[in-house]
């Protein structure tokens, strides 16, 4: 209920920006107040809109495209491994390693997620760290934590709940446990990497433009062309990319800096982890086991949970256990920006 009000108060309060902006665009025009109903201006006011907008939006659209593809290729750079190819099955349990690297591996290196947290506390309900009962957590056993993630974790309970309010930071943790553990290592070729991908680059950005530059001799003699016309639509696909090229190639770097790449101990991890998953999915049958089958299925049972497989823990028993917030702005904040916005339109009147 309070999540549908605080979207309600959104809306509304988007609603009525929306129709502040038209009152003043008629204004400035010099539509009468009776006559700001009328379909011609309404008309000039959406046209106005989608004018200013669509650039914006296509832009927007472009520029998040290219830095999440120099992301996803940054990352793909990080194995140099098909693991899509690897189909065996691996039933053992991993040992020496925590839960919460295990899910940083076969995540793909992404930041960690609420399931991830939900299987660490698990594991340290398993071990005896930890005590849940009645929605909360009822005793913490600090002597038999081992890992500083753990430590951030449970640093971050109040009143029997986990509160995290920047997963990036305890992902960066879980990343340095996997460095000392010998699952990942600095990247050593990362220069060579760079210059490689800014030489790609370039080669694009040159590809493009001569193909500009031949299809504008040839398309002045074959514009009804429709083969001509669609090669046109792709040339101006490919331009608009080179242009955000300097995105991409900020993407690529940045992901080539922060992240590490798996050694030969990790890459055995991964596999095993994939291994397990199939498994798992295969004969485990453990989508709707609850906690209480945790001292059955003990370990089989968080990789479930990593893996994606049982979310009925998650949204369940750990609901309201585990919060993240991810320092995103308040309802309070944006209910402050648009009121100012609309009062300030208001004042112009």
């Amino acid at each position: 209920m309070k999540d549908f009000v605080k979207k309600a108060s959104i809306s509304l309060l988007a609603v009525a920006l929306v129709i502040f902006l038209f009152m003043r665009f008629a204004s400035l025009i010099g539509v009468e107040f009776d006559e700001i109903s009328d379909m011609n201006t309404i008309v000039l006011y959406l046209g106005m809109i989608l004018i200013v907008y669509i650039p914006v939006l296509i832009g927007m659209f472009f520029f998040k495209f290219s830095f999440n593809l120099g992301k996803i290729v940054a990352k793909k750079e990080m194995t140099k491994i098909d693991f899509k190819n690897d189909k065996d099955y691996f039933r053992d349990i991993l040992k020496n390693y925590g839960i919460l690297e295990l899910a940083y591996i076969h995540g793909d290196f992404e930041k960690l997620k609420k399931k991830d947290i939900i299987a660490a506390l698990l594991s340290l309900e398993l071990n005896d760290v930890i005590k849940i009962e009645a929605n909360k957590i009822t005793n913490i056993d600090r002597s038999k934590i081992t890992t500083s993630s753990e430590e951030y974790i449970l640093n971050s309970g109040y009143s029997g709940k986990i509160n995290i309010t920047d997963t990036r930071y305890l992902t960066n943790i879980v990343k340095n446990e996997a460095l000392n553990k010998g699952l990942l290592k600095r990247n050593t070729n990362i220069v060579h990497d760079i210059i490689s991908m800014f030489l790609k680059m370039t080669a694009f950005a040159f590809a493009t433009g001569i193909a500009t530059i031949i299809y504008a001799s040839i398309i002045f003699e074959n514009f009804e062309n429709i083969f001509v016309m669609l090669l046109g639509v792709v040339i101006i696909l490919l331009n608009a990319l080179s242009m955000y090229r300097f995105v991409y190639f900020v993407s690529y770097v940045y992901h080539k800096v922060i992240n590490y790449e798996l050694t030969d101990k990790g890459i055995e991890i991964k596999k095993k982890l994939n291994g397990l998953e199939r498994f798992i999915k295969d004969f485990g049958d453990l989508d709707n086991d609850n906690k209480e089958t945790l001292e059955m299925w003990e370990d089989y049972l968080l990789y479930s949970v990593i893996f994606g497989n049982n979310k009925l823990i998650e949204k369940n028993e750990y609901k309201n256990i585990v919060k993240i917030k991810n320092n995103k702005l308040s309802f309070k904040v944006w209910f402050i920006i648009f009121f100012i916005i609309a009062f300030y339109i208001l004042l112009l009147f």
